[in-house]
């Protein structure tokens, strides 16, 4: 990289920061919940007529009636009060803790200004019935110094928010104090000390969460010094670029390759886990919403000519639905995002996060083994169920997941992975037999990629990857795939991209009484030329099927053979193959079978 393209990174680096420092949930309650209303019926009037609404029609809000569904992490969900009662419609399967927006602090008494419909929601009576944790959250987005500087008003606030927690037997508080002057830093983790001692001796079991910024750029959050005191630090893991952004771009980038300025979604964890805080305590939270500019040109990144417009997830889907937008794809951020033309020389960009880049960024909170996720906000999906799939074929043991998907390194699919960076994964679809996993892309230096055929690192070791250039496809036989990844801190590759497949297809299927034929590949797994070598009892007709590892049939060849030992060279059905992992069925007229696995490498 030459001088000047890293004055331009560390420009944009800077210039974000300032972004950063606004308060986005604010923003957000300055757009959609400005309205003097009181009850939620009233939100959702409002909502209606704004064309904002939870639809629970056939083909939204369709949701698993399974009771056996257990998650394996925190996945956590605000529920802002101007979402009415969008609750009805929520998957209390896939959350395990909602919270509820909000009690708005006045700094002066430490009273509320309004806590809307805290009293009285449902949403209170719905998920604990459903066994989820609920808490309250706690805004205040400026006059922090007048709170803090003011005892009274800080034991005011804490006892309000005691009895306001009992009154709902509700299970906690979660603090969201945005745009915090620097200067208060030591007076936020008092205050932190003080509420968290109170609430853990007078309501035992109870959590306190807190929200941290992306980048904490005044370094205002002591998150060492007020860990002992709380339970759940959530990252708002979103407005990388925001309404007053001067360029179009991402709201929540996984990486930012090498395009964008030097922050994004796995920086933001990294700093975070580098100064010290456990990562069972530490929740990455994630936009269910978009951000829509009128820019000078349709060019990735184009300059913004006013401030835009934040957008729920069900607008942008709705949008790209109905208007026929073309879904584009940026590699850098692992971000979808579409362009549209309004006028001569008008355009507007919308970038948004769907189920395939939220489902990258929640293995991110997996792969740094975070205590789970967060969403913000809960109701902004409208009710389409692809965004809770998503969930739960990440989070519950009820989901299901894809049988193919692509992993890389933390670097993404164009940026450098980071030094001394240890993650481990795990890829085990339900009801799969076998997994394969090919490299379009490898460059780990002097690093490693270890792959197990299991669930953990006590499995089997298939291969220790290293150095660079063309690597084998690696495949398993338990039906799950662990990988870990280790770097040190002397030199960084460009990483790797893998395009993982599973079969759901017996390895080994033999009919009770087979007896009519044996049948082995043979070199075995493959070579230059595959052939399946066939042992038979009596002369017999042999159909070979082979099918990717999905289930899709792609050929076949029939051959009538006689008795005794025969073989049959596959070259004709897998000549045009791809590399990677694929199943013959071999079949004989009696109706016995065998299932082989086959893997081209060359």
């Amino acid at each position: 990289m030459n001088s000047y393209r890293i004055f331009i990174a560390l420009f944009l680096f800077t210039f974000a920061g300032k972004e950063l420092l606004q308060a986005q949930h604010e923003m957000q309650q300055q757009m959609f919940g400005n309205q003097l209303l009181n009850t939620e019926s009233a939100w959702d009037s409002l909502n209606q007529v704004r064309g904002i609404y939870y639809n629970l029609s056939e083909g939204f809000g369709k949701r698993s009636s399974a009771d056996s569904c257990q998650l394996d992490r925190i996945v956590f969900g605000w529920h802002p009060y101007w979402m009415g009662t969008a609750y009805e419609g929520y998957d209390y399967n896939v959350l395990s803790d909602l919270s509820y927006f909000s009690y708005e602090v006045d700094p002066t008494t430490g009273n509320y200004q309004s806590i809307h419909s805290w009293k009285t929601t449902d949403l209170v009576t719905r998920a604990k019935a459903a066994g989820r944790r609920v808490n309250l959250c706690v805004t205040l987005f400026s006059s922090h110094a007048t709170l803090f500087n003011n005892p009274e008003a800080k034991q005011t606030l804490i006892d309000s928010l005691v009895v306001l927690v009992k009154l709902r037997d509700a299970d906690g508080v979660n603090i969201d104090f945005e745009a915090i002057s620097s200067s208060q830093r030591d007076n936020l983790t008092a205050f932190m000390k003080q509420l968290g001692e109170r609430f853990h001796s007078e309501i035992p079991g109870s959590q306190i969460s807190m929200a941290l910024p992306a980048v904490d750029w005044q370094k205002t959050f002591d998150v060492i010094g007020m860990e002992p005191y709380v339970d759940l630090f959530i990252i708002m893991g979103y407005a990388y670029h925001y309404s007053g952004s001067s360029n179009a771009g991402p709201n929540a980038p996984k990486n930012n390759g090498s395009f964008w300025s030097a922050i994004d979604l796995t920086r933001s964890v990294n700093y975070y886990l580098d100064l010290g805080l456990p990562s069972h305590k530490l929740c990455l939270g994630l936009p269910w919403y978009g951000q829509n500019w009128i820019t000078a040109n349709d060019q990735l990144g184009a300059a913004t000519q006013a401030r835009g417009t934040a957008l729920f997830y069900s607008a942008t889907r709705q949008d790209v639905d109905t208007n026929k937008r073309e879904r584009l794809w940026d590699v850098h951020s692992s971000t979808p995002w579409y362009t549209y033309q309004v006028a001569e020389n008008v355009w507007r960009q919308t970038w948004y996060d769907d189920e395939e880049s939220l489902g990258m960024k929640y293995d991110l909170a997996i792969m740094k083994d975070l205590a789970g996720v967060a969403i913000w906000a809960l109701g902004y999906d409208g009710g389409y169920i692809e965004m809770w799939e998503t969930l739960r074929g990440r989070f519950a043991n009820c989901g299901r997941t894809p049988c193919r998907g692509e992993i890389t390194d933390m670097g993404g699919s164009t940026g450098n992975y980071f030094e001394n960076d240890n993650w481990h994964y795990t890829i085990a679809p339900e009801g799969a037999t076998s997994i394969s996993i090919a490299f379009s892309q490898f460059d780990l230096a002097d690093d490693h990629l270890l792959l197990y055929d299991g669930l953990d690192e006590s499995a089997p070791l298939l291969a220790d990857l290293t150095g660079s250039g063309t690597t084998a496809p690696v495949a398993g036989r338990s039906g799950a795939l662990s990988l870990r990844f280790l770097s040190n801190g002397s030199q960084q590759g460009t990483g790797f991209i893998g395009d993982w497949s599973c079969s759901t297809v017996p390895l080994s299927v033999e009919s009770e009484n087979n007896t009519q034929f044996s049948a082995i590949l043979f070199p075995n797994p493959t070579g230059e030329e595959s052939t399946l070598q066939l042992d038979l009892v009596s002369s017999a007709e042999i159909q070979v099927t082979l099918y990717s590892v999905d289930g899709r049939e792609l050929t076949k060849v029939v051959r009538k053979l006689p008795e005794g030992r025969s073989s049959i060279n596959l070259e004709e059905i897998t000549n045009l193959l791809t590399n990677g992992l694929y199943i013959l069925r071999v079949q004989s007229d009696q109706g016995e079978e065998i299932t082989l696995e086959f893997i081209k490498a060359e």
